[in-house]
């Protein structure tokens, strides 16, 4: 994700602090905790020390960081959910803007501009893609669960229940993909599509029936029948129908 994801005021606001160095990647700089905690001591420089954090890559590293910034969190009743911390350490994409953008609002009580509800995964990517490049089921799951996050969160059930859910949301944005483009996936329309009706509404009332219109034949459901249909008895609506019965075939050995 490019930084231009952040707003303007957000990326001026970033450049006004004199970093490490400059936010180019979002989701990648903002990883390990290390910029995070060059952010507070800009405004809490007696309580954050910059030789207890570490620049490093690895998911050790990252969860040592991250477990003094959320102390630091919590005694300034910093409202940053859980999801977007795990985001964050994890690479997830909006997890780092959504980070910056609520540290920013809480840091200058100011409100960043923001573009769009963050989703943790690369389903806006795969929208900038054209249909034969984008990510099959495989593709989706290496791209949304990342090494580190099998490896800090080892209960089996919950892993398989996060890849249930990418599969899931997969599944259903290609059946999307099928509705809006029915020419690319050659679909065809099943008989019961192409014989569809439309129910009729619920203040319809059946207009009465003349004896003429009956065609000389009697409903099979006389009493849903409109009154007018059902004074009219006689020989115009019932009629004998007479039938030619074929003879008896008799074996001529037993005559």
């Amino acid at each position: 994700m490019p930084a231009t994801n952040l707003s303007r005021d957000v990326v001026k606001w970033l450049q006004s602090l004199d970093l490490s160095w400059q936010v180019k990647n979002p989701k990648w700089d903002f990883s390990n905790g290390y910029l995070v905690a060059e952010i507070l001591y800009w405004y809490f420089s007696s309580e954050i020390t910059m030789h207890s954090f570490y620049n490093g890559k690895s998911i050790e590293t990252k969860l040592k960081n991250w477990h003094l910034l959320k102390e630091c969190f919590k005694r300034h009743e910093f409202n940053i959910p859980e999801e977007i911390i795990e985001g964050t350490i994890h690479c997830k994409e909006d997890a780092a803007v959504a980070l910056v953008n609520q540290l920013y609002e809480t840091l200058t009580r100011r409100s960043p501009q923001t573009f769009g509800k963050p989703t943790f995964d690369d389903s806006r990517y795969q929208q900038t893609l054209e249909p034969i490049a984008r990510s099959n089921a495989v593709k989706a799951l290496k791209n949304n669960i990342s090494v580190t996050e099998l490896k800090v969160q080892q209960d089996i059930l919950t892993n398989q229940q996060k890849a249930q859910a990418i599969l899931h949301q997969h599944v259903e944005n290609r059946a999307n993909e099928r509705l809006e483009q029915p020419g690319r996936f050659s679909i065809k329309m099943s008989p019961g599509q192409r014989c569809l009706r439309k129910h009729p509404g619920p203040n319809y009332q059946e207009e009465p029936v003349a004896a003429a219109d009956l065609g000389g034949f009697v409903r099979a459901d006389e009493s849903r029948a409109p009154a007018a249909a059902q004074e009219v008895r006689g020989d115009s609506m019932i009629r004998e129908l007479h039938v030619r019965q074929q003879p008896k075939y008799v074996n001529p050995a037993n005559a």
